[in-house]
């Protein structure tokens, strides 16, 4: 059996660390696995493998239809010297369309994030929104798809009408060993808080929202752990004025992005993910693996998926900084502990198993 994983680049998000744990979890079961890159981009560290690739070095060519017909041709040929391989898996749009120009054999696309939308701009008039939806439809129509929550595979059938030649969903994989090691490595200088890990992308993970639920918490002068914020991007400078503006700076904190986030998480009083939208809400399920009561938009698609049963209680309406404070303060004065078994489902044996059965379909 062998395996080749396709990726863009490695940047600090949930699908890419996904991708490792998987890659990791297939060197472990010693399943040949390649690791394809697109850039040199590394956010997050490389294991130690001499069956990681890159297609680009520096040579980058801003010109996409140029830049691509390169990159398609540079995939062949790499793949020529890799030799027959059982399973192609591409992840994320940017390698989903190279590995579709290059024809690739055997190929398994896996889609991590909500296309609808975070490649379609609502914003765009509607001949623009039309284009674009084509183009995701022919990249993925008659394509063999897989995908990360039952909400991605709804939202590929019945919003953006994708006609697969089969479609199927594995979560992601979450290395609960490595995770409950990695949160004993040092101890967070700051006690009594509650954390919120993401890229400082508005749109998205609507910090925002999150702000304005703080300040109704602190309007009631209950005893409110600080709240961290973890994670980097383009909106830390209009987080910072919102903070400001809400006259919290002494309670929210920026603290930059972590390559080891567990011992924040651990030691936090609860984790709150605020998103409009996921594709499965990957610290979610890391939280519950240490123990750390978890609040969440129910956004699309992944969180109720993962808070299931008693947990469900925490999911707050999206959008709705009322209801998010109401679900935060309710979950700051309980008790219960949490259910580690909602974390089985998700152990990277068994994912990869799933992957292993692929060749079979």
């Amino acid at each position: 059996m062998k395996i080749i994983l396709f990726l863009g680049k490695l940047a600090d998000g949930g699908a890419e660390r996904s991708i490792l744990t998987l890659f990791n979890e297939f060197l472990k079961q010693q399943v040949e696995t390649h690791l394809i890159l697109i850039e040199k981009e590394l956010s997050i560290p490389l294991p130690s493998s001499k069956n990681i690739h890159f297609l680009l070095n520096d040579d980058i060519i801003h010109f996409k239809p140029i830049r691509y017909l390169i990159l398609s041709r540079r995939l062949k040929k790499l793949l020529k010297q890799i030799g027959t391989y059982d399973i192609f898996i591409s992840n994320l749009w940017y390698a989903d369309q190279i590995a579709k120009m290059a024809k690739v054999p055997n190929l398994f696309f896996c889609i991590r994030n909500t296309i609808s939308k975070s490649l379609i701009n609502p914003n765009k008039n509607f001949l623009l929104q039309f284009i674009k939806k084509n183009k995701i439809r022919k990249v993925y129509n008659n394509g063999r798809i897989i995908t990360i929550s039952n909400g991605l595979h709804n939202d590929l059938l019945n919003t953006l009408k994708i006609i697969p030649k089969s479609i199927q969903t594995i979560y992601n994989p979450i290395d609960i060993e490595l995770i409950i090691k990695e949160s004993l490595a040092y101890i967070p200088p700051i006690n009594n808080y509650m954390i919120h890990i993401g890229r400082l992308h508005i749109k998205q993970k609507r910090q925002d929202l999150l702000i304005k639920s703080y300040a109704l918490l602190k309007k009631e002068n209950i005893n409110l752990p600080k709240l961290i914020l973890m994670g980097k991007g383009a909106d830390e400078n209009n987080i910072k004025k919102m903070i400001q503006k809400n006259d919290l700076c002494n309670d929210i904190i920026l603290i930059g992005f972590y390559e080891n986030p567990y011992p924040w998480i651990k030691n936090a009083k609860l984790l709150i993910l605020s998103s409009d939208y996921e594709g499965f809400g990957r610290v979610i399920a890391e939280s519950l693996a240490l123990q750390t009561r978890v609040v969440s938009t129910n956004c699309p698609y992944g969180p109720n998926e993962i808070l299931i049963n008693y947990e469900t209680k925490f999911l707050a309406q999206p959008n709705n900084e009322k209801d998010l404070a109401l679900k935060i303060k309710n979950a700051l004065g309980d008790s219960k502990p949490l259910d580690i078994s909602l974390t089985k489902k998700f152990y990277p044996s068994s994912i990869a198993k799933q992957f292993l059965s692929l060749n079979k379909s």
